[in-house]
């Protein structure tokens, strides 16, 4: 019982950072689910974990150009980039 607890805990503390994030970093330009085209800026509902993590890491290294995410993603950790991937990733 006591473990159940506990990693329902941890998913809890997980998903409301993630969300939380998520909220402050990205919300603004691709809307709260992701399916929103906020001032002229790409949806990214539907692309997956995989991707989003691939292009997060891309517009961190430079690989992809884009005016205002190559300076966002450059301020994310692999972590962060795990778990932004990881909700919006789940957006459907």
């Amino acid at each position: 019982m006591k473990k159940a607890i506990l990693g329902s805990l941890i998913l809890t503390g997980s998903l409301f950072a993630s969300s939380a994030q998520y909220d402050a970093q990205c919300a603004s330009c691709h809307g709260a689910k992701g399916g929103e085209s906020l001032a002229g800026n790409p949806t990214i509902l539907g692309l997956g974990e995989a991707k989003l993590a691939k292009m997060l890491k891309d517009f961190k290294s430079g690989a992809l150009k884009g005016d205002s995410m190559n300076g966002i993603a450059a301020g994310l950790s692999d972590g962060d980039i795990a778990e932004i991937s990881k909700y919006a990733g789940s957006f459907k």
